[in-house]
């Protein structure tokens, strides 16, 4: 008895070796990884590898601009009176400027420095006419907000707008813009609009008049003498024009509002001086 069970178990022991023989022979047990399918496979987007029609690389030198990040800084501030009551908010922000390579930007830097503290002085005393007022005469808080727009950053100029609304006591809105023009090509000095025009007064002229011609507005008997006193403070670059923005009431009665006009194409190339034409590209 004792024979047989041991042939029985020789018996079982090679009939499990062969049916795992058989099976290593048909990969049933096969330890190989298997092929990945499209899903498992990681999708990669290479923008050089792949056309795209909407990606334009222009030539055009306006959009040669500087390796530098113009980054926002944001002030709030809140007057109050010695009971805590708000007097005025004011809440605004201003450019500051960092390179993303080794380049020197130390005299944009305090450009832009001389600039914010500039903003920052407006801010202040327009915030310091509240200051002895009192909430109780107020219908509304006084507020002052403001941001800043970058019309034109290329490689030879850097052109910034700041906007600022004014709500008063009486829940009136007021809006004041001021303008800087820097060349970046000479340590970001200030431009003046004489430097930029040959006969900025009369190109200004010119454009106001087509507009007071065609009944859209209607100027000041004076105008051109308030022009000539005004229109450096208030101009600034585009890509392919210079912008000339009057408040409401400066050369034209309040009714007209804000007055903007453009000098552009053919116009600004016969109205730019030498170094106009450089800070412009325009040949």
């Amino acid at each position: 008895m004792k024979k047989i069970f041991t042939a029985l178990k020789a018996a079982v022991a090679m009939l499990l070796l062969t049916v795992v023989l058989i099976a290593v022979s048909a990969d049933v047990l096969s330890l190989r990884p298997l092929a990945p399918s499209d899903q498992d496979i990681p999708q990669t987007s290479d923008p050089e590898n792949i056309p795209n029609n909407d990606i334009q690389r222009p030539d055009d030198p306006s959009e040669d601009i500087p390796n530098w990040s113009i980054i926002p800084t944001v002030v709030r501030n809140t007057l109050t009176d010695t009971s805590g009551n708000i007097l005025c908010e004011t809440r605004y922000s201003y450019p500051c400027a960092s390179a993303n390579d080794s380049s020197d930007i130390s005299s944009f830097v305090s450009a832009l420095d001389m600039i914010s503290g500039e903003i920052k002085n407006y801010v202040e005393k327009r915030s310091e006419l509240y200051k002895t007022g009192s909430q109780s005469d107020f219908s509304v808080p006084p507020q002052i907000t403001g941001y800043y727009t970058v019309n034109r950053f290329s490689t030879e100029l850097f052109s910034v707008t700041f906007v600022f609304s004014e709500i008063s006591p009486e829940g009136n809105v007021g809006l004041t813009k001021f303008s800087y023009n820097l060349d970046l090509l000479l340590s970001s000095r200030t431009i003046t609009i004489d430097a930029v025009l040959n006969d900025p007064i009369n190109t200004v002229s010119k454009a106001l008049l087509k507009l007071e011609n065609s009944g859209e507005l209607a100027l000041f008997s004076n105008y051109e003498k308030i022009l000539a006193s005004a229109v450096n403070d208030v101009w600034h670059v585009d890509t392919d024009r210079i912008t000339f923005t009057f408040p409401a009431g400066k050369i034209a009665p309040m009714s007209s509002g804000e007055i903007s006009v453009s000098v552009k194409g053919q116009e600004l190339v016969e109205s730019l001086s030498e170094y106009g034409k450089i800070l412009m590209n325009v040949s």
